[in-house]
């Protein structure tokens, strides 16, 4: 008998569980994931072991997040509008590289969960293919028309100049602001082209410097007085 089977779960609660699973296809990240696969496996008519079906789980997952159209997406939308010689990095980085490092120029990373956390702000669970890292997202990012509605599990992100936390050793995650967007694409999102990447730009985050009433006025320049009478004008030449 496996560990995951002496655990007093009433069958309901595990059909429960299971559904939710599978609404995503995916694993959840750490030891949670094996007792996933586990219950998943019960699914099936085969006899595999936890550890072996938790490794083709991750595969299909593994494939089926990077060869999503929402992450082809990504791919090209850098291609296209010059973001490495934009931001002078010779590659993107990777979650993998974020050890002894405080910010990264520019990163492109699949959401694989996300949470509210009552204040507005968003925490949510990122990948890429060399790893996966928490993250919290500010809630002007949140709030924003083009970034908020498309932070679901499944879409990609692509950030540029983010922050980088260890409040412990070993432990990191990103703090994601309204600036660090450069880009969200849905996890709904269809097949790019190249005309939809050439019409696709990077999201606006920077409003225009507001400026009062007054200050407009101040710069406009007085009006030449066209309509005084000529002797009027020869006085004042006198």
């Amino acid at each position: 008998m496996e560990p995951w089977e002496q655990l007093d779960i009433d069958e309901s609660d595990l059909d429960g569980f299971i559904r939710r699973c599978n609404s995503n296809n995916s694993v959840i990240p750490g030891p949670t994931g094996v007792v996933q696969a586990a219950m998943l496996n019960r699914q099936v008519n085969e006899n595999i072991p936890t550890q072996e079906f938790l490794g083709i789980i991750e595969k299909v997952s593994f494939d089926r997040d990077f060869t999503s159209n929402a992450w082809v997406w990504a791919e090209k939308f850098i291609d296209i509008h010059g973001l490495l010689l934009k931001y002078e990095v010779e590659h993107i980085s990777t979650l993998d590289s974020l050890k002894g490092t405080f910010k990264v120029s520019l990163l492109r990373c699949l959401i694989k969960a996300r949470e509210h956390n009552g204040l507005g702000d968003m925490k949510i669970t990122i990948r890429d293919p060399t790893g996966t890292v928490k993250a919290s997202v500010h809630r002007k990012a949140v709030d924003h028309p083009e970034i908020g509605p498309n932070l679901k599990v499944g879409s990609v992100i692509i950030l540029q100049d983010v922050s980088i936390f260890a409040p412990m050793r070993g432990t990191y995650y990103l703090n994601i602001t309204l600036n660090n967007v450069v880009k969200v694409f849905a996890s709904d999102i269809g097949r790019p082209t190249d005309e939809l990447l050439r019409l696709s730009i990077p999201i606006v985050t920077k409003k225009l410097p507001s400026r009062s009433v007054h200050d407009i006025l101040s710069m406009l320049t007085p009006p030449v007085d066209n309509d005084k009478p000529e002797s009027s004008r020869a006085n004042n030449n006198n």
